[in-house]
């Protein structure tokens, strides 16, 4: 079934477009990279620290000022704990390459949250940017395999453990980790800025969402590549042109999905492992009926052209219209990015991911257009009752982290994927929730946790400054 990520219905609506996948209106401030310093963000960084201003709440008694040297799988983390940095490593410096050079960001990350962190670059971390944004703590990704850090690899040693620890108290998190990794990075960080309370939800709620898509996936044959659009157009013989994971690697969304994950062939292991590099010959080996495929530096205009070129054109899931774009240009995995590509890989399937949050847990749904309903619930074991229209009351049992499949006809579901709003989710001795499509959000996880410590902090002048929906200063 088509959907928005749909190489041959959405790869050519460019992010910039006025409409989001979802129809709404897609603000400008979502789509335009963040620049280094911006009036009334952060004040003048050039000198001494604003007092009260873009302070970061890690835990109810120590506002601190984070920088994350990695934007997704340290920065996107950190946001999903409702902890907001004030620097993070971006791609700025690829701008000439790519037209959303933010990339590492998702969409699910909102503008409002992408204008408050600055930047400290990426590829050859900038000690002089860390320094700028007076940081209480930084977070630097470690290689197990040899000790080195991730600031330190990719500024070619200019700015490792040693240059970073000299700005601040720096925490090293290891890397990689075992597939999908991202439980574990989560509990690494929360610890570090004293934030474990905020896990366990955290982790709930991301079980519920695999287990209740599990049903519905369970079995299907995919094939994921991201290729490089350049070196597939000049196509030197024996140049690689792009690298298919396999199952080792850290992002692997499929295998956890219960999903068959086409092997790449034989060939160099990309860097940090998990992925082979291949030539344009190794394209062959994606013969699964349903193809991720990521063509980085490749114009949404121009897909089409380059899916039409051997051998991509003899691939089974291009003649049969079933390839998806899973938004990758490098498949590393922070909270917000797994959860961009669960929404590919559901829309790929032709499933409704939908949720109701009541005050003890969450309940989530993944609804297809045709067949079960399958729901989990994050609150425990229960019994919990579906009910709008064109229902009476169907009530199905929950356990954490188990779906149980519900019994509805094709009229209910109709609407229920067309029409959520239009039901709720009740249990015993609770009142009835809502059901609203199920998606992530970090502007509403910053507002949150802000909102649930109540603490704001002061401007010199003393305005109170808060992070809203509308865009204020923190």
């Amino acid at each position: 079934m088509a959907g928005p990520h749909q190489v041959f219905a959405g790869f050519a609506r460019s992010l910039s477009d006025p409409e989001s996948d979802d129809g709404n209106p897609r603000r400008a401030e979502q789509v335009a990279p963040a620049p280094f310093q911006r009036a009334g963000l952060f004040g003048n960084l050039s000198g001494r620290r604003r007092a009260g201003t873009a302070r970061l709440l890690v835990d109810s008694s120590s506002p601190r000022r984070i920088v994350a040297t990695d934007p997704v799988r340290i920065g996107e983390n950190l946001l999903a704990l409702g902890a907001l940095p004030v620097g993070a490593g971006t791609f700025d410096d690829v701008a000439a390459t790519t037209p959303k050079p933010d990339w590492p960001w998702p969409d699910l990350v909102e503008g409002p949250v992408r204008d408050r962190i600055q930047n400290v670059g990426y590829y050859g971390t900038d000690k002089d940017l860390i320094e700028r944004v007076e940081p209480d703590l930084i977070l630097d990704l470690r290689y197990r395999s040899t000790g080195e850090t991730l600031a330190g690899d990719l500024s070619d040693g200019r700015c490792g453990y040693g240059e970073l620890s000299r700005i601040a108290p720096t925490a090293l998190v290891d890397v990689p980790l075992e597939a999908p990794g991202l439980v574990e990075r989560l509990e690494q960080l929360a610890k570090v800025v004293s934030l474990e309370d905020r896990v366990a939800p955290l982790v709930a709620t991301w079980r519920a969402r695999i287990a209740v898509l599990r049903e519905h996936v369970v079995g299907e044959t995919v094939s994921a590549c991201l290729a490089w659009g350049r070196s597939l157009e000049e196509g030197a013989p024996g140049q690689e042109v792009g690298h298919i994971p396999d199952e080792e690697h850290e992002c692997q969304l499929f295998t956890s999905l219960g999903m068959e994950l086409t092997p790449p062939p034989e060939g160099r292991k990309a860097y940090l492992g998990g992925s082979v590099m291949v030539g344009v010959h190794g394209l062959s080996a994606l013969t699964a009926p349903t193809l991720f495929l990521t063509l980085d530096g490749v114009p949404s205009d121009q897909v089409r052209g380059f899916l039409a070129r051997e051998p991509l054109s003899r691939l089974p899931a291009v003649r049969q219209r079933r390839v998806f774009d899973l938004g990758w240009r490098d498949m590393r995995g922070g909270w917000f990015s797994y959860h961009w590509r669960l929404d590919v890989i559901a829309r790929a399937f032709g499933i409704c991911r939908l949720s109701s949050r009541g005050p003890n847990g969450s309940t989530h749904l993944a609804v297809a257009a045709s067949g079960k309903v399958t729901a989990a619930s994050t609150s425990g074991d229960g019994v919990a009752t579906l009910s709008g229209p064109k229902l009476s009351g169907v009530s199905f049992e929950t356990s954490n982290g188990s779906a149980a499949s519900i019994d509805i006809d094709d009229a209910a579901r109709f609407h229920l994927r067309m029409f959520p709003e239009a039901y709720s989710i009740s249990t015993e001795g609770r009142a009835a929730a809502p059901i609203t499509r199920d998606r992530e959000s970090a502007l509403e996880r910053i507002t949150r946790s802000y909102a649930a410590s109540d603490v704001s902090s002061s401007s010199e002048n003393g305005n109170v400054m808060k992070l809203t929906t509308e865009g204020a200063a923190i």
